[in-house]
């Protein structure tokens, strides 16, 4: 192959299938407080992986398109959808508040990835939070915005 062929099987975005399946078939049964810390921690170095692939194709003059040829099927979508689901069934169970799925997934996908962004693409390692105070804090925030409504 070439060297751009090279670079694409090496760099192109993957979301781990582990945690892809962790979503889909989640909330499991133990407390979803724990489960969105463990998903925010395990996307949070997810990320810190795939951000620098995904600048290093950018730089290379890769278009997203031939990393993503379905933006359907793209990882990033398949994982918002899944986390939506997730989410949705957790509504359902009442084990969660109110807020669009859909919504609250993009919420959580960004908010968790913006460590990664201050980290890598301004270059601010040194300034930023620790990883799991900060995905700790976010979670805290989605929870507690988001917490099922008990009855007073």
């Amino acid at each position: 192959g070439t060297k751009q062929d090279l670079m694409m099987a090496a760099l192109a975005p993957k979301i781990a299938p582990a945690l892809l399946e962790k979503i889909a078939s989640g909330p499991s049964e133990g407390p979803l407080y724990d489960q969105l810390l463990e998903l925010g921690m395990t996307m949070n170095n997810l990320f810190d992986l795939m951000l620098p692939c995904v600048m290093m194709l950018w730089a290379s003059g890769t278009e997203p398109k031939e990393f993503f040829p379905d933006p359907d099927q793209a990882p990033p979508v398949l994982a918002r959808r899944a986390l939506a689901r997730f989410f949705a069934r957790a509504q359902s169970q009442g084990r969660m508040g109110g807020g669009d799925p859909e919504a609250l997934a993009m919420w959580f996908i960004g908010g968790v990835k913006e460590l990664t962004f201050q980290k890598h693409m301004l270059r601010q390692a040194e300034s930023t939070v620790d990883a799991e105070v900060y995905i700790r804090s976010f979670v805290d925030a989605i929870w507690f915005g988001c917490a099922p409504k008990v009855a007073s």
